[in-house]
């Protein structure tokens, strides 16, 4: 999706069948266990599930055409035995009850 693109509800264009779109955020949604570089585009275009425009769904076929493009490029989850799961967090409320410092990570090895 560009970044740039403007999308609102009542855009001036025709109204599309409302299955169809469903059916293929539903599918983009289930990409981004996978995908997730699409997570911010797909997040933008299902706002508009309810009523959607021809706009909206070229918006959706240019988001498709982005997945057909980067086949290749996923995250791939595999069944390791040597897998360690490591968390570290630390927490410092600086001696204050409205401000506090904190942080996290998490390491998959």
């Amino acid at each position: 999706m560009n970044i740039n693109d403007k999308l609102c509800l009542h855009n001036g264009t025709a109204k599309t069948n409302k299955h169809f779109y469903r059916s293929i955020i539903g599918g983009l949604m289930y990409l981004t266990h996978t995908c997730p570089d699409i997570l911010f585009s797909i997040g933008k275009i299902s706002r508009f599930m309810h009523s959607p425009s021809v706009h909206h769904l070229g918006v959706a076929k240019k988001i498709l055409r982005h997945v057909r493009g980067t086949i290749n490029y996923r995250i791939l989850y595999q069944h390791d035995a040597e897998f360690i799961f490591s968390d570290y967090s630390n927490s410092d409320w600086t001696n204050s009850i409205s401000y506090s410092n904190s942080g996290f990570v998490f390491s998959f090895s």
